[in-house]
Order: structure tokens, then sequence, then C-alpha cells
């Protein structure tokens, strides 16, 4: 309904990460602060080595990291699906999908305990 104000911390933290396409699918307060499990829209994902489409191969959780948001830590896990290239011949066996939301997100987003945050995916599931 228009002009409702969102009250749920989980649901309030989802709408403010700015991932085009991501929703909250998990959330828990916890003692030390929120966990939030993301997904973000699933669009068809190309093997990288050799362009061809891949087949759904699994879900891996991938820790985008800690921030601060609302006064408490917030974890953010990132529910990444992970491909498979089923092209004969093709060096490439699994690779993740990739999101230029999340990436952005990285990009912006201060981490609790770093310096700077990442500005990259490697280390995604492979």
């Amino acid at each position: 309904m228009e002009g409702d104000v969102e009250t749920d911390a989980i649901r309030m933290l989802g709408a403010m990460l700015g991932i085009p396409g991501a929703s909250v699918v998990d959330g828990e307060q916890l003692q030390a602060g929120i966990w939030l499990a993301i997904e973000t829209a699933q669009k068809p994902a190309n093997c990288p080595e050799c362009g061809r489409p891949g087949a759904a191969d699994g879900v891996e959780p991938y820790k985008l990291g800690t921030f601060s948001a609302m006064g408490q830590a917030v974890t953010i896990e990132w529910r990444c699906r992970v491909w498979r290239c089923e092209s004969p011949g093709c060096s490439r066996d699994r690779f993740p999908e990739e999101d230029e939301g999340v990436t952005a997100f990285l990009a912006r987003a201060p981490q609790i305990g770093r310096t700077s945050a990442r500005s990259d995916q490697s280390g995604l599931p492979a």
C-alpha cells in the first residue's frame, strides 16, 4: 500500500542495499548483529572460457562482508549461483554467476574492520 512505512529491520536493510534485482531470502537478528542472505535475479550465464550457455549447478554461499547499518553490524551472504560448462573440450568446468550490482555494492560499501572495500568478485566459488 502506498505510504506504508517498513518497520521490519531485515526488510529495511534489504531495501537499503541498493543492489538491483537482489532480494533478502533469509535473515536473522543475532546477538552480534544482523545476518542477511540475499539472492540476485537469475539471468542466463555463459561460460567465460568458451561463451556457450552454462547449466545450473547449485548455489554456494559467499560472504560479501560485514557492514555497519542502523547502528549495528550487518553480515551479508550472497547465495551465488554456480554454473557448469557442458561444452566438450572446454577447459572450464564450473563458474560463478556474476552480478554488476554486487560488484558495485562491494566497491562503495565500507566494511567493518577493512580499510577498503573489495572492488572485484575474485574468490567467488568456482
